[in-house]
């Protein structure tokens, strides 16, 4: 994998958990901002996600007294259910 191709995964990802974390926000009460973010949504284009998982045989070794692959299984689960809640996402 080039730098290139790891910045643009690496910006991708930062993107996502900044949208996952700003759009979990329920504090914002007024009422013309929420509907100035109804029409952003709205308007959004669709964000595509491909998670590429790692599935070797090192993912068998111990990790926090856990195999990796569990631990990745693990978050990847929670990644997923937190963008199914984003609305113009594709996994």
């Amino acid at each position: 994998m080039t730098l290139s191709q790891r910045i643009k995964i690496f910006t991708l990802l930062s993107f996502l958990f900044f949208s996952v974390f700003y759009f979990s926000q329920k504090n914002n009460t007024c009422k013309p901002c929420e509907e100035k973010k109804k029409k952003a949504l709205q308007n959004a284009p669709t964000t595509r996600v491909l998670i590429i998982f790692d599935a070797s045989k090192s993912m068998s070794g111990k990790w926090n007294n856990t195999e990796k692959i569990n631990t990745a299984k693990k978050l990847c689960s929670q990644l997923i259910d937190s963008l199914s809640k984003i609305h113009h996402t594709q996994l």
